[in-house]
């Protein structure tokens, strides 16, 4: 579901015009060694750093470290991962699944499966810091209007409310 393989493949064509450029990736899974297998015969293993298990309370000092958030789903139900990295301030970008269209609104949401275009997407976000701050700050701001712990009090409650009567 997350598609590794189109974000490596994204992450190999960003690497041509960007040779410093590393893809961090934090979790644990079956798929490890493949995609390790796969960074390596993309030629990227090098910049391929895989962090493993993270404690969740960790988790914001990488989004805050990172240029960009990079979704490469091709399903999310709601995608909290894209959510907790849009409300440590981290600018996201990826496939219109899940979460992404609602927290990144003016974005360009790419279509699931296109690493040329997840390539691209990256490539014009890293190479204008100007862009990258307006989705930071736009992502950011979504997240504290919509989905703060208060707004998802209220709507809930709001909801039992119409169930009830």
């Amino acid at each position: 579901v997350k598609d590794h393989r189109t974000l490596l493949d994204a992450t190999a064509i960003l690497s041509r015009d960007f040779p410093d450029v590393a893809l961090h990736l934090v979790g644990v899974g079956p798929l490890a060694n493949e995609i390790r297998a796969r960074g390596d015969a993309l030629g990227i293993g090098e910049r391929l750093v895989m962090h493993g298990e993270v404690e969740h309370h960790d988790l914001p000092t990488y989004c805050r470290s990172a240029d960009l958030f990079v979704s490469s789903s091709l399903h999310e139900s709601q995608g909290l991962a894209a959510l907790e990295a849009a409300a440590c301030g981290c600018p996201v970008l990826g496939t219109s699944v899940g979460i992404l269209p609602e927290i990144s609104p003016d974005s360009v949401h790419l279509v699931p499966g296109d690493a040329p275009s997840l390539a691209e997407g990256m490539r014009v976000l890293l190479r204008d810091p100007t862009k990258r701050e307006a989705l930071r700050a736009t992502s950011l701001e979504a997240v504290r209007s919509d989905f703060s712990l208060d707004r998802s009090v209220e709507q809930l409650v709001s909801l039992y409310r119409r169930v009830i009567s």
